[in-house]
């Protein structure tokens, strides 16, 4: 079964030699895929609704000045 992104909830394939997403350890192991992070390369918009995906998978992001959500570093 393929995982959903955590941000914007469509499933990505996950397996041997395809990775259409990533593991985001830092964010309590979830899964985000390579469209959200391609994206939103820059950081996620920290709106409210996106601070409630955050909160449901047990996060607190850190919001920068300019009101965005940075992504960890790959492999972190």
């Amino acid at each position: 079964m393929d995982p959903k992104c955590f941000l914007c909830g469509v499933s990505f394939k996950f397996s041997e030699h395809i990775y259409d997403g990533r593991l985001v350890r830092p964010w309590n192991n979830a899964m985000a895929c390579r469209k959200c992070e391609d994206w939103n390369w820059d950081g996620i918009v920290a709106d409210e609704p996106t601070i409630q995906k955050f909160k449901a998978i047990g996060v607190t992001p850190r919001v920068d000045t300019k009101g965005l959500i940075q992504w960890p570093p790959k492999g972190a």
